[in-house]
């Protein structure tokens, strides 16, 4: 298994579109979950940013971005990552 990253997304905002996603505590933020083994991930949040050129669209069509997770240091390992994402939408609710 190589490493990977995962994206969430908890608002109860609409989505920003076209500007950095916002980040409002508890009910409004963007994570990143860096698994780095198959029983092994750390999760940044704080700094974490999205942009999408558009509204998601509907359930399991392609949605597209870019993301940005400032240097982050936690328990001696270091992690950033800026780039662009596709991938199919799920819309799930928590």
């Amino acid at each position: 298994m190589r490493p990977y990253l995962t994206i969430s997304i908890v608002t109860g905002s609409p989505l920003v579109v076209g500007a950095p996603s916002l980040q409002k505590g508890d009910f409004d933020f963007v994570q990143v979950d860096f698994y780095v083994s198959a029983t092994r991930y750390y999760l940044v949040q704080p700094g974490v940013t999205l942009t999408s050129p558009a509204s998601p669209p509907a359930r399991n069509a392609d949605w597209h971005g870019r993301v940005s997770v400032p240097l982050t240091h936690f328990e001696g390992k270091t992690f950033s990552f800026t780039g662009s994402f596709a991938a199919p939408w799920c819309g799930r609710v928590a």
